[in-house]
């Protein structure tokens, strides 16, 4: 069992009273497109839209109820662009 199956397993790993977190290791270029969205994801959080990453470097956007992926930032860029419509006074985040 690898250690990321263990702790999964554990649900909550402490150590001296402190939760401990466990991450896969990931490539470079996964790191480095995941990296790309990081704009995006601030704008999102900003105008408080739930939001995730999903692997390899995918983003998972739920706005009005309704989840959307995006395989690039642009494509995000687009999205916060027709919610900004919608939003009177909320544009330039």
């Amino acid at each position: 069992m690898t250690v990321l199956k263990a702790v999964r397993a554990k649900k909550q790993l402490l150590y001296k009273d402190r939760p401990v977190r466990f991450y896969p290791d990931l490539a470079a270029g996964i790191h480095k497109k995941q990296k790309e969205f990081d704009t995006v994801r601030q704008k999102l959080r900003t105008m408080g839209i739930r939001y995730g990453m999903l692997l390899p470097a995918k983003l998972l956007v739920t706005y009005k109820d309704k989840t959307q992926t995006f395989e690039n930032p642009a494509d995000v860029e687009a999205f916060i662009r027709r919610i900004e419509e919608e939003m009177p006074g909320r544009t330039g985040l």
